[in-house]
């Protein structure tokens, strides 16, 4: 869960939703979408003071249409005047699409951006198709696994990186499990009033299984490291090797798993005395 910084683009969202509309075909599609369209810079505001204030989930989904106007009407907005690589707006969708740091999914905080997201989902919220707050860079499998589901409650809505920042937090915690491969398990630790929120967002994206997979790699990789420094300083400068790389890993906020987990390996007195080596026979050294 990483914060982004919206990127700046030379237009409103209330103005560019009305440059959309000016240029959708028919006659009579257009004349819909422009006569609401101070009904949608309304809902932008209200949209941005609310997700301020975390209070996104009292904006209530649109079920037939918007003002009047059906959802149809708004569905192709998206694609014509954003998404598609020769609209107008073209340059305010990869301005949007890269704004993450190091082009890392801010759900995530893993996986590469490949495409944009709609925080609320524009099946239940076409009056927020095309706003600029509600878009934001993410991976496909993030942005798979939230699909258009429509959550009921305040403590399911998906944290939103350009109102929301959870950097300076201790929400996250591993357990090593005892095996060989060594195994890792995730876990939310959060207590504050958002913990039903980071619980949500953590079930949803099932980002304990990413992060666990992750680690696993990770392990793998620096097996033969952990192993050199044992046999060199003995448990306890394997300890205080792994207490450095979890310290260096918590000052930059992407890949949230690695803290985490080499926080959990030093304070293991079965890893750091070896327990992690496995002989030919299967045991441990």
């Amino acid at each position: 869960m990483i914060s982004v910084q919206r990127p700046l683009v030379p237009t409103t969202s209330a103005e560019f939703f009305l440059e959309a509309a000016g240029k959708s075909r028919p006659l009579e599609k257009r004349t819909r979408l422009e006569s609401v369209a101070n009904a949608v810079k309304d809902a932008i505001d209200e949209y941005d003071l609310l997700a301020r204030q975390q209070r996104l989930g009292e904006i209530t989904p649109v079920t037939s249409d918007f003002e009047g106007v059906a959802k149809a009407d708004f569905g192709s907005l998206y694609d014509s005047s954003l998404a598609n690589r020769a609209a107008t707006g073209r340059p305010y969708y990869d301005a949007i699409r890269l704004a993450p740091r190091g082009e890392i999914c801010p759900f995530c905080g893993t996986r590469v951006v490949e495409t944009v997201d709609h925080v609320l989902p524009k099946s239940h919220f076409p009056q927020f198709s095309i706003a600029f707050e509600n878009l934001v860079g993410c991976c496909t499998d993030c942005n798979f696994a939230k699909l258009d589901s429509m959550r009921s409650e305040e403590s399911e809505l998906i944290f939103h990186p350009y109102y929301e920042d959870f950097s300076d937090r201790s929400w996250l915690a591993a357990e090593i499990i005892h095996e060989h491969p060594v195994r890792v398990v995730y876990k939310v630790i959060d207590t504050s009033t958002e913990s039903a929120r980071i619980h949500s967002h953590f079930k949803r994206l099932r980002l304990g299984r990413i992060f666990a997979i992750r680690a696993g790699s990770e392990l793998s990789t620096m097996d033969q490291k952990f192993c050199e420094v044992l046999e060199s300083g003995g448990s306890e400068s394997l300890h205080d090797h792994l207490k450095s790389i979890a310290d260096s890993a918590a000052r930059q906020p992407l890949d949230p798993w690695k803290p985490a987990l080499y926080i959990a390996l030093a304070q293991d007195d079965w890893f750091c005395s070896g327990g992690f080596i496995e002989t030919e026979e299967g045991d441990t050294a």
